[in-house]
């Protein structure tokens, strides 16, 4: 039978002395394939002189000196800082012949030998793993975990929870793209959550929707079928949503469309919203009129928890929305005023809902939105909630004349007076002061309001 063929390196040792090693790195491998233990002890002596010397380098030197001759590599490192790179790569080659020696003849080398073992014999450390000193295992873990493409992740993530050091994300990762489904069940029976190799917490459901949803995007779609109602199923679902939008433009616009469920109608519709900005803005109002049209407490996402001492309510619309809103304030502020404005009322969600829009716009062209307010008749529907946010960003942006006009405008001007001056005061008491002696208020106003001042004053 012939024999196959490989690559052989046409270097001299002179010729790999002038390369730049990083550079090349590949040729420098090469010459080391063939290269004798004492050519490669010639060569670092050559490098090891150098300045700024790559780590890389020092690696691949000692990986292939050790190879040939480990006790040529240590005396020759001996009592220098590069001692540990002989150590650790003799555990590449005789890991239970390293382990011995370093333990009989140079036990402070014991940590750069175990990184060595969990680094080139996983699997042979987890079967020994109690056999290595209590000093070293830490190191003999990070040498395990040190690459992400481990041969059985599987049972380095066994290993790892088994003995109490949590799990590896990285690694997981590479479980999730060589075998999705233990992957799944391995996500499944931790509830989605997992413990990071230091203590921190870590939800490990993102890390695995997202890795499916780029590796495996049909079997995601088997798996969100499959999932029981919960959590997990809505974040699946909605990654299959995701990959259907940008694959499928139309087919994810009737998905949308047709779902039935308010919340998840909602987060698909700001999707398909945003999607549409930048290439069809008016259909993307089409789609931000069936949003709102399902109300502010889907649009919001709101939460609501009722207490013995009272009702406390979170909105979790997220980026997203957060996203669509300034999209569609961009695209035609009007109109996307009035679409939330005409899906809602004045109180709670409602008026959070208006509030979330209004500000967008009025942070991004306070003129312009001063003015549409302005232009809105007295009894307008949602005048009272666009006006509030106007007040609070003209006092934000320290515009306090104009501030004040638009609170004497309220039917609730005599506490919002009072309340509101203060802002104006703690700024520049002495403008404060001037407006409220020459503004046009009801006397008992301005007189309520100047005891207020010399009450702080005195």
């Amino acid at each position: 039978m012939e024999e196959t063929k490989r690559m052989r390196s046409s270097d001299t040792f002179e010729d790999i002395l002038q390369i730049d090693p990083v550079a090349e790195y590949g040729r420098l491998a090469l010459w080391m394939v063939d290269a004798s233990a004492e050519e490669i002890a010639g060569y670092w002596q050559h490098y090891r002189q150098q300045e700024n010397r790559s780590n890389d380098i020092n690696d691949l030197i000692f990986i292939n000196w050790t190879r040939l001759d480990p006790e040529m590599a240590i005396a020759a490192s001996a009592g220098t800082p590069d001692e540990h790179y002989a150590w650790w790569a003799w555990a590449c080659h005789e890991p239970q012949k390293a382990f011995a020696e370093v333990q009989a003849r140079n036990p402070d080398r014991l940590s750069n030998v175990a990184w060595g073992l969990g680094e080139f014999h996983g699997k042979w450390l987890m079967e020994h793993f109690d056999e290595i000193p209590e000093s070293a295992q830490a190191m003999a873990l990070r040498g395990l975990t040190k690459w992400d493409d481990v041969a059985d992740p599987g049972a380095v993530l066994d290993f790892l929870e088994k003995t109490g050091n949590g799990t590896n994300l990285a690694i997981y990762k590479t479980l999730i793209i060589r075998d999705p489904w233990a992957a799944y069940d391995r996500l499944q029976a931790k509830n989605g959550k997992v413990m990071g190799q230091y203590g921190e917490a870590y939800v490990a459901t993102q890390n695995f929707i997202q890795t499916m949803g780029q590796v495996h995007p049909d079997l995601l779609v088997r798996m969100a079928e499959i999932t029981p109602t919960g959590e997990l199923k809505r974040k699946l679902e909605d990654r299959v949503f995701r990959n259907t939008l940008a694959t499928d433009p139309e087919a994810a616009i009737s998905q949308a469309l047709e779902t039935k469920a308010p919340r998840v109608a909602a987060n698909r519709l700001i999707k398909v919203a945003r999607s549409l900005l930048r290439d069809d803005p008016q259909r993307a109002l089409e789609m931000a009129q069936r949003l709102y049209a399902l109300g502010p407490e889907a649009v919001m996402n709101t939460t609501r928890i009722e207490r013995e001492n009272g009702a406390s309510t979170s909105y979790e619309s997220g980026q997203e929305y957060t996203a669509l809103v300034s999209g569609l304030i961009a695209v035609d502020p009007a109109q996307t005023m009035e679409l939330v404005i005409g899906s809602a009322g004045e109180d709670g969600v409602e008026s959070h809902c208006v509030d979330t829009v209004a500000k967008t716009w009025a942070m991004q062209d306070l003129e312009a939105y001063s003015g549409w307010v302005a232009s809105l008749d007295e009894g307008a529907a949602g005048k009272q909630a666009v006006v509030s946010t106007l007040i609070n960003e003209l006092s934000r942006m320290k515009m306090y004349p104009e501030m004040m006009a638009w609170v004497a405008s309220r039917p609730d001007a005599q506490h919002q007076l009072r309340w509101r001056i203060r802002d104006w005061w703690s700024s520049n008491p002495v403008e404060a002061r001037e407006w409220v002696e020459t503004a046009d208020l009801p006397d008992q106003t301005r007189q309520g309001i100047l005891k207020q001042f010399d009450a702080h004053e005195n």
